[in-house]
């Protein structure tokens, strides 16, 4: 198994034990689509997932796996950046969010050349942590290994050890240095978590 297939199965892993049926969610990076349906899976009918991409392909391509799998309704796509999530959440959903999801860099089968940044990465951190719950948790997985990545690295780095984020459920990286890797981090300790202060 690849590292990246590690990784996402981690962070599915993690939202298999704290997503409950009727959770509301966050896709910060929608892609083709496949964190997105694992999510509208695990809220069920009850709950509610918000997926945002600045990529119409990646929105179309979302869609079309949602309705193929009977589970659109449960499902807003927002074809703007995860930078904007503030405007688009419903202020009755605020601290209310269990999880954001954040899988970085550019859309696989798409241009290269459009990926994600440090600047806006940041402010959607930012917001995912004033949405999640006191039980929330953030997973981010990571791409150090294109241009711009390492930077992107660098800066969620920075802003997972001095931002006052006081438990990581995981930290995880391949061998080498453009390895990809992931940060889960929660308001609220787990039984594997480290206690960052």
């Amino acid at each position: 198994m690849s590292i990246h297939k590690d990784l996402v199965a981690l962070a599915h892993e993690t939202a298999e034990k704290l997503i409950n049926k009727g959770d509301k969610v966050i896709d910060a990076t929608v892609g083709n689509g496949y964190d997105t349906l694992f999510l509208a899976e695990r809220v069920g009918n009850e709950g509610l997932v918000f997926g945002f991409d600045i990529q119409e392909r990646a929105i179309r391509n979302t869609k079309i796996h949602l309705e193929s799998a009977g589970m659109f309704d449960r499902v807003t796509l927002i074809h703007a950046g995860h930078e904007t999530m503030l405007r688009h959440i419903p202020e009755i959903y605020r601290e209310q969010i269990k999880s954001v999801f954040f899988n970085l860099g550019y859309l696989p089968g798409a241009v290269k050349s459009i990926i994600t940044k440090p600047e806006t990465t940041l402010l959607a951190l930012d917001m995912a942590w004033r949405l999640i719950s006191v039980e929330g948790f953030i997973s981010i997985i990571y791409y150090p290994g294109h241009p711009g990545g390492e930077d992107e690295v660098a800066k969620i780095n920075s802003w997972v050890y001095n931002n006052e984020i006081k438990y990581m459920h995981c930290e995880l990286r391949g061998h080498s240095k453009t390895s990809p890797g992931i940060f889960i981090i929660g308001k609220s300790p787990l039984n594997n978590s480290t206690n960052l202060n």
